[in-house]
């Protein structure tokens, strides 16, 4: 019973041709968490099931219905990509990206849902997993929200009581104390360069929803910070500089330790800029993307190109995933009896090598993998570069947004 209790926690359904799943009762609307329509029902909707949102024939969303059933939902529904194959939904272990359950994503589950209190508020992938930060911050930050760093009431309760109080105040050392309610700290973030920042900290009581609330404020100019976060380099700075004091007995200043995690977010910025070729073609905060592909024969002469673009699409992976469908489908058109693909997204191209499943592009997986049957052989390759299709990528962007 426990194992079953667990598994309700995170499972929920990928959609594909909407057979069985009720819109109300069952968990639909996102591929990584568990969410459903809020009600009440009508009477004449009560019973209706995601396929009744579905056209027919082509498996694409029926927007006349979904805006007479659930028009608040509209935008959030025109996310979700279905398969145009009507293949049969299928249900999914939505904490991981693979879909798959495994003992150690479920205990994860619980340990998030003991220490956040409210697990399906607390955004892990957005506002950790997905930071464009290091790997060592991302982890840092984990350990933070899951109290696990050793401040000083956290090693009382382990027996050590010798490192109790702040080395800066003397009061009782707490995780948020140290980054929030420390006269330090009040100091270290009424001096940061962050956009609308909150002044009072400590008027958030949950550290996580001060966290949630602070971490993706914008840095302000002329600081040259873009894709970044910097309060995530700053509750860092803040905790090395901590242990500093503790450890070392040296003592920086407030704005030492702000400068600190500019220029360290400033550089780690500037090393990781261009590893992201597809993100020309998606543009983030409109949430749209352009497509582009060439076609090329052996001899390497253009045999076609093609470009397209869409809105309602949430990520770039989701981008690259529409740019390979179009270009097998006019392949397809082509009659071309083999391919071989090049792309620069290699979390995709790992994906169809290795067999890998992934929620959030399991539609477009689907077509794509059924496309690639017209062709042997058919073979996928990684490159860094691929500036002629993208090249028309952000034409296409560029024509949608315009």
């Amino acid at each position: 019973m426990a194992g079953k209790a667990v598994l309700e926690k995170g499972l929920g359904y990928l959609v594909g041709n909407g057979e069985n799943i009720k819109v109300w009762t069952d968990s639909w609307l996102s591929p990584s968490k568990l969410e459903a329509p809020i009600g009440p029902p009508t009477l004449d909707n009560q019973n209706l099931l995601v396929a009744d949102l579905l056209h027919p024939q082509s498996n694409e969303w029926d927007l006349e219905k979904i805006r007479l059933h659930l028009p608040h939902y509209e935008e959030k529904i025109r996310f979700l990509i279905p398969s145009s194959l009507k293949q049969r939904n299928r249900q999914v272990w939505l904490p991981d990206p693979s879909g798959l359950y495994s003992t150690k994503s479920g205990y994860r589950k619980i340990f998030e849902e003991k220490l956040i209190g409210q697990p399906d508020q607390f955004d892990w992938k957005n506002l950790v997993w997905r930071l464009q930060v290091p790997p060592k911050i991302q982890h840092f930050l984990w350990s933070v929200l899951h109290n696990a760093i050793p401040v000083g009431s956290l090693l009382a309760i382990r027996g050590i009581q010798s490192a109790l109080n702040c080395k800066r105040c003397g009061e009782l050392e707490t995780i948020p104390h140290l980054f929030t309610s420390c006269p330090f700290a009040v100091q270290f973030w009424s001096k940061v360069p962050l956009a609308k920042i909150i002044t009072d900290p400590a008027s958030l009581a949950v550290f996580s929803d001060w966290f949630s609330a602070q971490v993706h404020r914008v840095a302000l100019p002329p600081l040259g910070i873009i894709s970044s976060p910097l309060a995530p380099w700053l509750l860092w700075n803040l905790w090395t500089a901590r242990n500093k004091l503790v450890f070392e007995g040296k003592a920086f200043l407030v704005e030492d330790i702000i400068s600190k995690a500019v220029a360290e977010a400033r550089a780690w910025e500037d090393a990781n800029l261009g590893k992201k070729k597809i993100d020309g073609a998606w543009q983030e905060s409109a949430k749209t993307g352009g497509m582009g592909w060439i076609i090329k024969n052996e001899e390497g002469a253009v045999l076609c190109r093609g470009s397209s673009n869409r809105i309602y699409v949430g990520s770039a992976l989701i981008v690259e995933a529409l740019a390979m469908r179009d270009a097998l489908k006019q392949a397809k058109d082509l009659l071309l009896p083999s391919l071989h693909i090049y792309s620069d997204s290699q979390v995709l191209i790992s994906t169809l090598c290795e067999g890998w499943d992934l929620n959030e592009i399991e539609g477009i997986l689907t077509d794509i993998r059924n496309l690639a049957t017209l062709f042997c052989p058919i073979s996928y390759s990684f490159v860094p570069e691929n500036s002629q299709a993208d090249s028309l990528a952000r034409a296409s962007l560029t024509r949608l947004i315009m």
